[in-house]
């Protein structure tokens, strides 16, 4: 609340002078408004379907790519949309906010004449302008402006989110396919091994206790199988989930998407810089600080301007010089802020926001660190234990199940022991697709902490930010 003191000064002036203040205060407040939105129409432009490559829903194939993938999600995402209008709505209270208020224009008929020395007082007419304190306006808008930044911001890291949901999706498909694929094939392998067993006891040179395991063995397999043919029904409705579609039977990816080997530090550095989350949080800590630099001008004055025009008419009345004339009243006033508790609870409340969301960025960034060192860690493993498969573990394996099989065709082998190479295996090609699967899932993971482009044209970019990939 404000206690007004208002100073009036009384001119006797003509209409037309009248007249031509008000035409001068509307024509002011108008071109206020019109330069108001001059500059919203110059705001920097932020549009994220811009660099994103057009995909039709009735061209998305069970067989589309990982890049089509994302380019049709960035564009389908009901909640990105809602964050993108949101960003909108933002932008367009730009204009809304910074300049003066409307002025305010009243008419009084006097019901019963006041007879004055001049005359007889009729009609009055005045208008008003309220002028904030300088500062004012200009805070309002930055405030504005910058929650506009952060609308945007906060869309990048939703569509962080969303691009990481869908690469782990389409990663987890890809692993069940291959699993499955690995499990069709030794079934396959023990079905010949069946048939040879079975010969054997027919010309009574083995015995049923090894058929019966080659059996039992075939059984599991099939039932894996088929828990993982269910694991790929419900990954499928996950992934049409996040593309925003029904009904689309994706086929199992043949193969991952290549990427390079990266510093640790590098990373890092990028990740401070880049983060989706942490940039939003940034964001976020200077829309308070904004908003407490408008808390503090709130405890300032506001100002106030009236001028009032006021029909006389003449009169008979001795002594009446300006009988008829009309006046014209100026009136000056200033809201002087009083309540001082008031304002220092605003300051008081803001600073406590803006306290608050610098701790959580602090927290946030601790939480990112952390997690990029688990992830590195993660990767560091996945990509050991892939190398340890690849160069030792299954050539030997591969290697002894050859010469166990041809033992075992030529009648030379034991039927035990050839299962349990084949067994051997079989657990060391899907140990190698599950830290394949890890792998993959970690190079995800640094992608979204760090903004980088890390799997090689796949990752959809808003903006131009590069990383330096080592082979």
């Amino acid at each position: 609340m404000g206690f007004a003191k208002e100073v009036g000064v009384e001119y006797r002036m003509t209409t037309h002078y009248f007249l031509l203040t008000t035409v001068f205060l509307l024509l002011v407040s108008c071109g206020r408004r019109e330069l108001s939105r001059s500059a919203s129409s110059t705001l920097p432009a932020f549009e994220p379907y811009a660099g994103v490559p057009k995909v039709d829903a009735r061209k998305l194939s069970p067989n589309s790519s990982l890049g089509q993938l994302m380019a049709f999600a960035v564009q389908r995402s009901p909640l990105l949309k809602t964050q993108y209008y949101l960003y909108l709505a933002a932008r367009s209270r730009i204009a809304a906010v910074g300049q003066l208020p409307n002025p305010e224009i009243a008419y009084s008929w006097y019901a019963r004449s006041v007879e004055t020395r001049d005359g007889p007082q009729r009609h009055r007419i005045s208008i008003t302008q309220k002028i904030p304190w300088p500062s004012k306006l200009g805070i309002q808008k930055d405030v504005a402006r910058r929650s506009m930044e952060l609308a945007g911001t906060r869309f990048e890291t939703l569509q962080s989110f969303l691009l990481y949901d869908l690469k782990k999706s389409w990663f987890n498909l890809w692993r069940i396919g291959a699993q499955k694929k690995v499990l069709e094939e030794l079934k396959k392998t023990l079905v010949v091994m069946e048939g040879i067993a079975n010969a054997r006891y027919k010309a009574q040179r083995g015995s049923m206790a090894g058929i019966l395991k080659l059996r039992l063995s075939r059984e599991i397999l099939s039932t894996k199988i088929s828990r993982l043919e269910s694991e790929g029904t419900v990954e499928r409705a996950r992934l049409n989930n996040i593309l925003g579609v029904s009904g689309l039977h994706f086929v199992f990816p043949r193969a991952l998407p290549v990427y390079g080997a990266f510093e640790e530090k590098q990373l890092r550095a990028r990740m401070l810089r880049h983060n989706p989350l942490l940039e939003e949080q940034e964001r976020r800590l200077v829309v308070q600080r904004a908003a407490l630099e408008r808390a503090r001008l709130s405890g300032y004055p506001d100002f106030m301007f009236n001028i009032g025009y006021i029909e006389t008419g003449s009169t008979d009345l001795p002594g009446a010089v300006h009988s008829g004339q009309d006046p014209v009243i100026f009136t000056v006033g200033i809201a002087i802020p009083l309540w001082r508790s008031a304002e220092r609870a605003k300051r008081e409340e803001q600073r406590a926001m803006m306290e608050s969301a610098s701790a959580r960025k602090e927290t946030i960034k601790l939480r990112l660190l952390s997690r990029l060192a688990s992830v590195l860690a993660v990767l560091q493993n996945s990509r050991r234990e892939v190398a340890d498969y690849n160069t030792r573990l299954i050539p030997m394996a591969r290697a002894a199940l050859s010469l166990s099989l041809s033992g075992f065709i030529a009648g030379k082998g034991n039927l035990l022991t050839t299962f349990e190479v084949v067994r051997s295996v079989e657990d060391l090609r899907m140990g190698r697709i599950q830290a394949l699967y890890r792998e993959a899932v970690s190079v995800a993971s640094l992608e979204q902490l760090c903004g980088a482009t890390l799997i090689r044209a796949t990752l959809i970019r808003t903006r131009d930010k590069k990383v330096t990939v080592s082979q």
